[in-house]
């Protein structure tokens, strides 16, 4: 996770006034070559305040701010504070330095851009659906990729209205959430959609043949804190068909009949980047109903003589295992599967044995 250094939401609003950023930057600036360089910490924090509210900020406004804040650091004895600014002003703004600075800081400050940085990715929640959103004074689209070290984040409904802001520092291959408090404070967390599914059980081909293809309805409930990480629920409800059927001779494909599945999971979700992946053990329950192909014998026949049009039932139980790629805040492609395992009395002689019933789904899911 990052490292939060400040966070302003309606701030400004709330007291029916913002203060005027550009003036505390310019103050900012004055001071950072001035007799009191610790001041300029003060009007950082006066400044982070007025992100929060009025318009978003500038590209070059955020230079200027980070270059202040990164002068006054060296004059002050920070210098690690100091190379964080000054690398946050060279991912805005590379080579951008004002001269009255002097050549001396100018060393330091390219000196802070001179290391191998790495990604990280960001995630605001709840998802902010019909709101702009900017990273350091750029709009973006969610969740985004930038470069590990400090930047800002700006929520609002327009750039002269901003409604959230936060400054952190975005660790390395780590996922950042900037949690905003707006709306929808359930959003990010439920997942609903289809599955395109294929199920195959090779002890069961007389039964089922090469296998079933069917559709399925599935949601999945995040119960951690954070949206895309700790505990989860899942469901889903299925229906489709067996296409191959084998009564008396391999190879021989007749009316295919139908197959209905329900089931249940839950496990760990994690997140990294844009690849949610989950974790899990669930339950299966089948059933493929009764299917004469020339009509129900007038006598009862004994439990397996006619595994293709016989009914069976049963409960599978293993492994879940799932992967989402995120499409942005609302929508992400989904695989999922399922190596179950069932005893099942295939013969009809009180003997069950070990059945392998796994299933693999692919889809579409909508995040909520």
């Amino acid at each position: 996770m990052g490292t939060l250094l400040f966070s302003a939401a309606l701030m400004g609003v709330a007291h029916g006034e913002c203060a005027d950023l550009p003036g505390l930057v310019r103050q900012m600036e004055v001071e950072a070559l001035g007799d009191h360089p610790e001041e300029v910490a003060q009007l950082r924090l006066a400044a982070e305040q007025a992100l929060g509210c009025g318009p978003a900020i500038s590209p070059d406004l955020l230079t200027r701010f980070w270059l202040a804040d990164g002068v006054a650091a060296v004059r002050r004895g920070d210098e690690a504070g100091a190379g964080l600014s000054f690398s946050a002003a060279l991912q805005v703004a590379p080579g951008e330095w004002p001269e009255i600075y002097g050549p001396e800081l100018h060393r330091i400050y390219l000196a802070s851009g001179e290391a191998w940085r790495k990604d990280g990715t960001i995630r605001v929640h709840p998802p902010a659906n019909g709101l702009l959103v900017t990273l350091d004074g750029v709009e973006i689209t969610l969740p985004a990729t930038a470069t590990e070290g400090l930047h800002v984040l700006q929520v609002g409904l327009s750039r002269d209205e901003t409604l959230y802001a936060e400054v952190f520092q975005l660790l390395a291959n780590e996922t950042h959430f900037v949690l905003t408090g707006l709306d929808e404070p359930d959003g990010g967390r439920t997942s609903l959609g289809l599955r395109l599914v294929g199920l195959a059980s090779p002890p069961m081909d007389m039964a089922i043949g090469a296998g079933a293809v069917g559709v399925e309805l599935a949601g999945i409930r995040c119960l951690g804190e954070a949206p895309g990480h700790g505990p989860y629920a899942g469901y889903s409800l299925g229906a489709g068909l067996i296409p191959a059927r084998e009564p008396e001779q391999a190879g021989v494909v007749r009316d295919a009949r139908p197959l209905y599945w329900l089931n249940a999971s839950g496990g760990y979700q994690g997140e990294r980047s844009r690849l949610r992946y989950r974790l899990g053990w669930g339950v299966d329950a089948a059933l493929i109903p009764p299917d004469w192909l020339d009509g129900q014998p007038e006598d009862s026949p004994p439990p397996g003589a006619h595994p293709s049009e016989d009914g069976w039932y049963l409960w599978a139980t293993g492994p879940s295992l799932g992967f989402d790629w995120l499409l942005g805040e609302a929508w992400a492609a989904q695989l999922c599967l399922r190596p179950h395992a069932s005893w099942l009395d295939l013969e009809g002689d009180g003997s069950p044995e070990l059945l392998l019933w796994s299933s693999l789904g692919l889809g579409v899911m909508m995040v909520r």
